[in-house]
């Protein structure tokens, strides 16, 4: 970090000085005291002045720390208490004495907690929160504990010298206080640069809420509001936005050249607590943009002025059309909005056009609509069910609407990449009802394996004890690979989500334990016949084909898949422990850390002793077959069998030929044909007549591959 990002050097210097002037600063005034009162009346003396202190610190805190970051910004705040410090220094230089100490202390103490501690934490706002987050530790650790550890040796080895005096005190205390100064004049620039490159790549600044913009930090946006490059204006107007800012933001922006930045605008200034957007929105009713017109129309319409709506009826672009044709619609609360002229002029529009349209009055819809919008939006639903981007639109005016009716065919959407997110908050915004629609979909064989996917992942969202325990219950039972790894994924972020702990989630140890070595067997099961097919058999091996080479692939995706689900459910089993760090250090293959781990795994409290010696041998760094022999020994039962795996190609082709997963079944029918071997062949062909499956999953290479084998 120190060496990537020079700023952070600064914050750095500006620490150690600070870090090192009030330590001064408070051994300078307890000094004094300690020689000004009597021993017996120190108490009461240092009670009494941290007390008011305290009081005095609060004030500042709540009445005066926001006025003066407003007035001064973060750079100017920063100055305050050096300057106040670095004055005093000079008067204990000149033999201020204790009346000096103690307005030293005073100001440290009111100002040092409030003030100076907000205007720090800012300093690190522009960086990118990556940077940020190891930064801060490193600042407050390294140079602040260690400022104070040099600062204290450094004192007493003065006063052991005898050179610990006021006067000579107050010397050190102002040259420290004087280059705190220095370091915070320096800073301003590179503070507000720092700003600007955040706003040039089109970022934001990390964590910006609606008081940490300074004076300076605004500057920096209205100057960013002037550019030409319109992802640095689109970062700005976000900036104000986010930050409670949005009436700073000029309307004159609506002049900008760029359509996305006249869409993005249009939404922040478009308020009704604003007027001086209107005449300016009107004008871009006729902007070449759809896009924009719409946005205009939108903003004009939702303040009230019908004008310009009515003559966006027969606008070219169908989006417009539709913000009209809603606006207008909306107006006359006694009517059926299906029978509305203009609505059902859309439904009677035919191809992409009519598509089109009715989309954008589902987005509209999505943004103003309200229950009496549901007829419309089912009849939508039902003709362009299935259109491209329709799903997402449709799951923005459900969600707006809030009919529950509504929620089988929002899950029946999840697996459709596009808008995803979209219909899963939708899902999520119609409360527990839609839990029991999830886990029918879940549990019925004939939903999409793409929809059960991403099922786990909504119900995951209701971070509640019920949905928890159901979705531990289906990972015992779930026959998909993918949709128990989504489970476990689900169940982690619940396990580790911030509500949940406040929540007291419970998770049972033992289940997830027995999860985990589950998985532990079938990594090493994977492993022993991955490192078979490569031994050769007659010759032969998984390499001689193309086919082979995929299965090979295949199984060693499956084979850290297989980790990777063991390491996920020991993290749900020890939501305190970081296995899945354990995970990626084993997987990083680096011996220092594989030791690490496997000291860390040797002390994990585990239910099990046979799990516990699974883990290690998963931490060791052993060859496959060694690997698979030591599991087999430690290995009982039918973990024992299913470890029992063959050790040549020809043997691990048949085995795999009856694997539960189809798609390895057949790969590897089809590497057993491309091979020659008439054996194998016909052991191939009567794995694809016993399981039909197999061959849909290829059935044009499987003719051929019959033909040649027949032959």
């Amino acid at each position: 970090v120190l060496r990537k990002e020079r700023y952070v050097w600064l914050v750095a210097a500006l620490t150690v000085f600070g870090t090192a002037t009030v330590l001064v600063a408070d051994y300078l005034f307890k000094s004094t005291a300690a020689a000004y009162y009597p021993t017996e009346r120190l108490g009461s003396f240092f009670a009494l002045f941290y007390a008011g202190q305290n009081a005095v610190a609060l004030i500042v805190q709540i009445f005066v720390t926001g006025a003066v970051m407003r007035r001064l910004g973060v750079t100017g705040a920063l100055l305050v208490l050096p300057i106040l410090l670095a004055f005093s220094g000079t008067l204990a230089g000149l033999g201020g004495g204790f009346v000096v100490a103690f307005a030293a202390k005073g100001a440290d103490g009111s100002l040092r907690h409030s003030l100076h501690r907000v205007s720090s934490e800012l300093l690190l706002l522009p960086l990118p929160g990556e940077v940020r987050d190891k930064a801060k530790p490193l600042i407050d650790t390294v140079f602040g504990r260690g400022t104070q550890a040099v600062v204290a040796g450094a004192i007493l080895g003065l006063a052991a010298m005898g050179i610990a005096e006021p006067r000579q005190l107050g010397i050190v205390m102002g040259g420290l206080a004087f280059s705190w100064m220095v370091a915070a004049v320096i800073i301003r620039r590179p503070y507000v640069d720092l700003f600007r490159r955040a706003l040039a790549r089109g970022e934001l600044p990390g964590g910006a809420e609606v008081d940490d913009l300074d004076l300076a930090s605004v500057e920096t946006v209205m100057e960013a509001l002037s550019s030409r490059d319109e992802d640095r204006v689109l970062a700005g107007i976000d900036v104000l936005a986010d930050s409670g800012r949005s009436r700073v933001l000029p309307a004159l922006i609506l002049y900008h050249d760029s359509p996305r930045v006249l869409e993005r605008a249009l939404a922040v200034v478009a308020t009704p607590e604003r007027r001086d957007w209107v005449e300016l929105a009107e004008r871009l009713v006729n902007h070449a943009d759809s896009g924009v017109r719409a946005a205009a129309l939108r903003a004009l319409a939702a303040a009230g002025h019908e004008e310009p709506v009515m003559r966006a009826l027969d606008d070219e672009s169908e989006v417009v059309r539709a913000c009209a044709t809603f606006f207008l619609a909306r107006r006359d609360h006694a009517s059926d909005l299906l029978e509305d002229p203009h609505v059902s002029a859309m439904f009677e529009e035919a191809g992409r056009d009519g598509v089109r349209a009715r989309a954008a009055l589902l987005e509209v819809i999505g943004e103003y609509g309200d229950p009496r919008w549901l007829p419309v939006v089912e009849a939508i639903v039902e003709k362009d069910a299935n259109r491209r981007g329709v799903p997402a639109l449709a799951a923005l005016a459900i969600e707006r609407t809030g009919d529950k009716r509504f929620l089988p065919y929002l899950v029946s959407n999840l697996g459709i990449r596009e808008g995803r997110g979209i219909v899963r908050d939708a899902i999520v915004s119609m409360g527990e009802a839609a839990i029991p629609v999830l886990q029918d979909a879940l549990e019925d064989a004939s939903t999409a394996e793409r929809v059960r996917m991403e099922i786990p992942r909504t119900l995951g969202r209701y971070k509640t004890q019920a949905v928890a325990d159901y979705l531990a219950r289906r990972l015992a039972t779930e026959k998909s690979g993918g949709v128990r790894f989504k489970i476990l994924r689900a169940l982690g972020a619940m396990a580790h989500a911030p509500a949940s702990r406040s929540e007291r989630l419970r998770f049972e140890r033992e289940h997830f334990e027995a999860e985990a070595h589950k998985n532990l067997v079938e990594h090493f099961r994977l492993r022993g016949i991955a490192a078979a097919l490569e031994r050769e058999s007659d010759g032969r091996n998984a390499s001689d084909t193309d086919v082979g080479k995929a299965l090979l692939s295949l199984l060693r995706d499956k084979i850290h898949q297989s980790l990777e689900r063991a390491f996920r459910a020991l993290q749900i089993a020890h939501r305190n422990e970081d296995l899945l760090g354990v995970h990626q250090a084993i997987e990083r293959g680096d011996k220092r850390a594989r030791g690490n781990a496997l000291e860390f795994l040797d002390a994990l409290p585990m239910s099990s002793r046979e799990t516990r010696e699974l883990l290690k041998l998963v931490a060791d760094d052993l060859d496959p077959a060694e690997a698979l022999r030591r599991a087999r020994e430690r290995a009982t039962g039918a973990d024992a069998e299913r470890l029992e795996v063959p050790q040549f190609h020809d043997a691990a082709v048949r085995a795999l030929l009856a694997e539960v997963d189809e798609l390895v079944a057949a790969l590897t029918a089809y590497h057993a044909l491309d091979l020659g071997s008439i054996g194998l062949a016909k052991d191939a062909l009567g794995a694809l007549d016993a399981r039909p499956a197999l061959g849909r999953l290829g059935a044009a290479p499987t003719r051929s591959r019959r033909e040649s084998a027949d032959a």
